[in-house]
C-alpha cells in the first residue's frame, strides 16, 4: 500500500511513504519505509518495524559511485 508520493516543482520524485504491507507468511505489520531525495545527487530511507529497532540509510551518488551509510536507533 503506497500512503503518499510526492513530486517536486519539476514533476521529479521527491518522496515516498509506504505503510502496512504484510507479507503471507510473514509478521511485518505496520512496517513504514518513507524515502526522501535530499538532494540531487542525495537520499534518505528509514524503515521502522514496531517494536524493533529502526534504521536509517543515506545514500548519495560521487565521481559514478554509489554510496550508503545505515544509522540504527
Amino acid at each position: 500500500m503506497i500512503n503518499e508520493i510526492r513530486l517536486d516543482e519539476h514533476e521529479e520524485l521527491d518522496e515516498v511513504v509506504v505503510g502496512n504491507f504484510p507479507r503471507p507468511g510473514r509478521k511485518a505489520k505496520g512496517v513504514c519505509v518513507h524515502l526522501e531525495r535530499m538532494g540531487t545527487s542525495h537520499w534518505w530511507m528509514r524503515i521502522d518495524v514496531p517494536g524493533k529497532r529502526s534504521i536509517a540509510v543515506n545514500f548519495w551518488t560521487k565521481r559514478g559511485k554509489i554510496f550508503a551509510r545505515a544509522e540504527h536507533d
